[in-house]
This record gives structure tokens, sequence and C-alpha cells, in this order.
């Protein structure tokens, strides 16, 4: 991203170019500039300013077999957007096998593998592909979201400086989210879900994202509710916003239910203090997804108290556990814990399950009576006998 202090650097009579260098072609040291009225500085990765009192044109001055595309005269007070690629015109061979596509040719141009080290393509082969996006074929739509992957600002295989611009035209995230074939919006998702804070097409990701959380395809719902929860940990969305639609989404069944609820245990850290209701969440979670509440109670576990009817219920009706809350739990309120635990499983032999509990307490445990339930070893009526509890018990 370029700091504020090298917007303030760049004086109001400054030529700018914001200008994406591909790794393989060079660095931003290697673009010239002809016309400026001075010594033209470089901010940041991707911007280069040159004081001028007329036109600045911008060229590549690197290696053989790469171009400067895109706005190369800046007037003064001005920024353009550049990007150095493989020239127009030497990618022919390439855009030949794309005049009658099929999947195996576009995955020959396009999709980098260790059999197939890809050229980087020219911006004539690269508007070829985005042209594709609109293909009959929703086959070939879907793998024109795949191939595009790599130029999502700050992915690992981004070819580009972090603070360059996008390759990707305004307006195609939301072209592709709105694919009639859930399979190719399945993608997208996916797509959007490689974006981070700062990336020049975050906004079009978050309106395709709210798109997605009504799409008539469950596992684009759930995607979205994943793609929501990222976005605010990410900073792009409100993490407000994506608690409430993830709380709403809690009560449908299945795989969209499921991601509403790791929402919910996920956004602890975000969500303004105070600003939502995680009791009545456990409480939701616990009647639609019993399994998942676990991690949407441990996540809490500081905000909402032990419960014992809840708890009973879920060592009786799951298989999860978390060793964060139960251990919140020993220490919030041992004495209910110990009976919890003894109307579970009142006899021996104790569970594996029972014994995992056991272990993760062990050693954390100073009370009397959840000590003994945890030790018993059947000599006695597990609470029978047992030291009255002391009154801060």
């Amino acid at each position: 991203m370029w700091s504020l202090l090298a917007c303030l650097s760049a004086l109001a009579d400054d030529a700018v170019l914001h200008v994406a260098v591909h790794q393989e072609a060079g660095s931003i040291y290697e673009v010239a500039a002809d016309g400026a009225a001075g010594q033209c500085r470089v901010l940041g990765l991707s911007r280069i300013a040159c004081p001028a009192d007329g036109p600045v044109v911008f060229r590549w001055g690197g290696a053989d077999g790469w171009a400067l595309h895109g706005d190369r005269s800046v007037v003064p007070g001005a920024e353009g957007v550049a990007f150095v690629l493989p020239p127009d015109g030497s990618r022919d061979a390439e855009r030949e096998r794309l005049r009658e596509p099929t999947l195996q040719a576009v995955q020959d141009v396009f999709l980098r593998t260790g059999a197939n080290p890809v050229r980087p393509p020219s911006p004539d082969l690269f508007g070829d592909l985005v042209a594709l996006g609109a293909h009959d074929d929703w086959r070939i739509r879907a793998l024109v979201v795949d191939v595009l992957v790599p130029w999502v600002r700050h992915t690992a295989s981004d070819p580009f400086p972090p603070d360059a611009p996008s390759l990707l035209p305004e307006g195609l995230v939301l072209q592709l989210a709105a694919d009639p074939a859930p399979q190719v919006r399945r993608r997208v998702a996916r797509l959007i879900r490689e974006m981070r804070g700062g990336d020049p097409r975050a906004e079009e990701a978050r309106r395709a994202t709210e798109a997605f959380r009504d799409d008539r395809d469950k596992r684009v719902r759930k995607l979205a509710t994943v793609l929501q929860t990222t976005q605010a940990t990410e900073g792009m969305t409100d993490p407000l916003e994506a608690w409430l639609a993830a709380l709403s989404r809690v009560p449908e069944p299945g795989p969209v239910g499921r991601a509403a609820c790791k929402a919910l245990a996920t956004l602890h850290d975000h969500v303004p203090p105070g600003s939502v209701d995680p009791d009545r969440a456990v409480a939701l979670v616990i009647a639609h997804h019993p399994e998942k509440a676990w991690a949407v109670w441990g996540a809490w576990k500081a905000e909402v108290p032990f419960h014992p009817a809840r708890a009973r219920y879920l060592l009786g009706s799951t298989l999860n556990l978390s060793m964060g809350l139960l251990r919140q739990w020993a220490t919030d309120d041992p004495v209910g814990l110990a009976a919890v635990l003894s109307d579970w499983e009142p006899t021996l032999p104790h569970s594996d399950r029972f014994g995992v509990i056991a272990r993760w307490l062990e050693g954390r445990v100073e009370d009397p009576v959840l000590l003994h339930v945890l030790t018993w070893d059947g000599t006695a009526d597990t609470l029978s006998g047992l030291p009255e509890p002391t009154p801060e018990q």
C-alpha cells in the first residue's frame, strides 16, 4: 500500500506512474522517464513521481522481451497506471490456440504447473483470457476463474510487487460472480477468498460476497459465510455485520449452518466488546449444531458462564470436547462441573472421553469435590462421603 507519507511527497505538479512490473522483467528502477523537469523519485515498490511542467513519457528501459503498457504519457498533477508485460503480438502462437478454445488449450496456455511452465501473458493474450469468462461452455468459464487466481493481488503466485495495481479489469469479479453455473460461482468464491485488505478489487469482492449469501446453491452460501468472516478479519468489511449474518445462518442444516457456527467462533477477537450476545449465540448453536457448540462456547468461554444443563447435554449428546472450555468450567464452578461429570458417568468403567477430560484437568484442580470425581477408583459412591464444600464453593 502506498503510504500517506509517499502520497504527500508527490507534489501537485508531479507526473506519477503507478506501475506493476512483472517479477521476471525486473524492477521499477528499470522504468525510464522522458520529459521530466528534474530527478524522478521512486515511491515504494510501484510508483514513480517525476517533477513536470509538461507531459512525461514513461517507457521500459530494462531487458528485451518486455514493454510498458497502459498510461505511458502522464501530465503534471495526474497519476497513470501501467504494467510491464511482454509486448502485444509476442504471444500470437498461444492466441491462435484460443481461437477455437478447448479445456486443454486453456490449460496449456495459462495454467502453470511443474510440467507446464507457461510464459507470462502479453496484454492481448490476457484480454483473450478475460473474454473467455463469457464463453458458452461453463467448464471453460470455470477454468478461467482458476487461472485468474495467480493474478489476484497478494497471493503467493502474484508476480507483481505488493503495492502494484491490479491487472484484473474493473467489473470482472462481479461479472464472474453472477455466472449462471453454480460450479463457476463456487470457484469465484474461492478466488475472492484469496483477496486481502487493500486489494484494488476489494469492493467488488465485498459486493459479490453479499450476493452469494442468498445464492440458490447451498455450497455457494457456505462459502459466502466463510468469505464474509475472512473479510471481517482482514478489515475488508464490518465484523459486527459478519457476526449478524453468521448468526442468521446457524439454523440452516448441513454445511451452511456449520460454517456459520465456525464464523461465530472466529469473530470473537474482531467484534466490538459488548456489541453481541454470545450467550444467545451459544444457545442457538447447541439447538441446531451441538457438535459445533464446543468450539463456539470455547471461543467465548470468558463471556459465557458455566451452565450445568447445557454442559450435561453436550457431554451426553456429542463427541467433541474443548480443553480450554473444560478448564474454564473447572476454574469457575468446580462443584457444578463435578456434579455434571458424576451425572454423565456415575459408574465405572469410565469412557475414554472421560479419561481425556481427567488428563486435561490433571494438576489444575484443587477443589476436593471435583478432584474426587476425576480420580474416583470405585471404592465409594461418586458424591457420597465427600468433604462438604467450603463456603466460597
